[in-house]
């Protein structure tokens, strides 16, 4: 079975940027037997996505599994145009019925692989085919890897009959992305042949184990993630990160981070959301400790809280994560806490990450968010430090930042919007602390969301 690396759960569709049209289609797929609904005209507009590890393999042994359907053209009477096949074990796609040929045009996608830890990676599938009038121009593969834009491969073998020949794709050229896999039936009324495919594998040079904490280099399949440069991968005591939940079975992405073990603090926590993770199920557990990602010699402690006018100051905040038990106990790690003023933690702040719940959410499906602070300005470079509970030093902010994105994974277009807020008391309107993503970047040394164009991020206004 594919180790599930990363995970994102399924929304209904809201008002706003990335909702749902009048003339968008809704597709019922199965998965692990239950009816899951997406927006066909936005395959990734959903917040339930799970990122595989390598190797990966789906047998298609006459069911779908995790891949998903999507029929963009299909006549009338039509169940589906790819169903499973028991007896050849195998997925079936086919435009021919009640003796006509129909038009259609189908298409079978893998779920996402996230190709990480190789120095190439490699489709391979078998597949049989039939009754085509030119299967090469009839049967097709796509592949979309983070930039989510779907583009047609080359396939090495084509079949002449019922007799399954294997066919490989390389898939180098998207090492280090998340991809997804598209096969692809299109027929007419003049041709509408049998395709079927089966034993469908991505595999890479060496397939370690993959480790989910492994810090990205580079554009990865986690929007929110910045980029983390090979500097900060060299500085022991930067550490990478992520944290997820059990959700009914299912292991479900939480938060990322970068931290510094020197100053006992994140630079910055990155994480999804949507009505899934603020779904009230149970209360704030205030279950204050230790990071178990991390040993506890590197945490702060502040088991007793800090006083002296401070708050222990959530950077990915509760009220964000109360879909579980669990998932909330995460957001009281000292790892996802700094030394902040409760004159801002309850005032400002505070009235930021509510609108960020209340007001940025409800417009996307998914939004994508990084929270920060930062110990030190162009202007004052020198650290502040406070004890936390054992005496030890804990670096307190110069300021915190926040930066959103609400993306549509089919067009590429992105909006963006920051918050920079000195560390100080106020209870004034967050929005007068607006700036755009590109001046946080700027600020910062940051890269946030290294996947869009870069040109939606100038803006200072949703």
């Amino acid at each position: 079975m594919n180790k599930i690396i990363r995970t994102l759960l399924l929304l209904t569709f809201m008002a706003g940027y990335g909702h749902m049209q009048a003339q968008d289609v809704m597709v019922i797929s199965k998965t692990n037997g239950k009816d899951v609904r997406f927006n066909a005209n936005n395959v990734d507009s959903v917040f339930y996505e799970s990122v595989y590890s390598l190797p990966y393999s789906n047998a298609l042994n006459g069911e779908q599994g995790n891949f998903s359907v999507l029929n963009k053209t299909m006549p009338a009477g039509f169940a589906s145009v790819w169903k499973g096949d028991s007896r050849y074990a195998c997925m079936k796609a086919s435009g021919y019925a009640n003796s006509e040929k129909h038009a259609t045009e189908s298409w079978l996608i893998s779920p996402k692989v996230g190709l990480l830890n190789t120095t190439s990676a490699t489709l391979t599938f078998e597949h049989a085919g039939k009754y085509f009038q030119d299967i090469t121009q009839e049967v097709s593969v796509y592949v979309r890897g983070d930039n989510g834009v779907w583009e047609k491969q080359t396939i090495n073998a084509f079949p002449t009959n019922f007799s399954f020949v294997k066919a490989t794709i390389d898939l180098s050229k998207y090492l280090g992305q998340a991809v997804e896999v598209a096969f692809v039936y299109t027929s007419t009324s003049a041709s509408a042949g049998t395709w079927e495919v089966k034993n469908v594998s991505i595999t890479g040079s060496s397939n370690p184990s993959t480790n989910p904490d492994t810090p990205p280099t580079g554009v990865n399949g986690y929007v929110e993630v910045p980029f983390i440069t090979d500097t900060q991968r060299a500085k022991e005591e930067l550490k990478y990160i992520q944290h997820s939940f059990n959700y009914g079975g299912k292991e479900v992405r939480s938060y990322e981070m970068l931290y510094d073990t020197t100053l006992k603090m994140a630079y910055w926590v990155a994480y999804p959301l949507c009505a899934f993770y603020t779904k009230k199920n149970g209360e704030r557990t205030n279950a204050w400790g230790y990071d178990p990602k991390l040993p506890e010699s590197k945490q702060s402690t502040m088991k007793k809280g800090l006083g002296h006018g401070y708050d222990r100051g959530h950077q990915i905040p509760s009220a964000d994560r109360l879909v579980t038990e669990e998932s909330n106990n995460q957001t009281f790690y000292y790892t996802n806490m700094t030394p902040q003023l409760s004159g801002l933690n309850q005032k400002t702040w505070q009235k930021l990450e509510a609108a960020l719940r209340s007001k940025y959410m409800p417009t996307t499906d998914t939004l994508y968010v990084v929270t920060g602070a930062m110990p030190t300005t162009a202007e004052n470079t020198t650290i502040t430090y406070m004890k936390d509970n054992k005496g030890v030093d804990i670096a307190i902010p110069k300021y915190y930042f926040k930066a959103i994105c609400a993306l549509n994974r089919t067009t590429g277009e992105a909006k963006t919007l920051a918050f920079k807020i000195d560390h100080k008391a106020t209870n004034d309107n967050y929005m007068n602390y607006v700036i755009s993503v590109a001046e946080l970047e700027r600020l910062t040394g940051f890269t946030f969301f290294p996947s869009i164009d870069p040109k939606y991020k100038k803006s200072t206004s949703w």
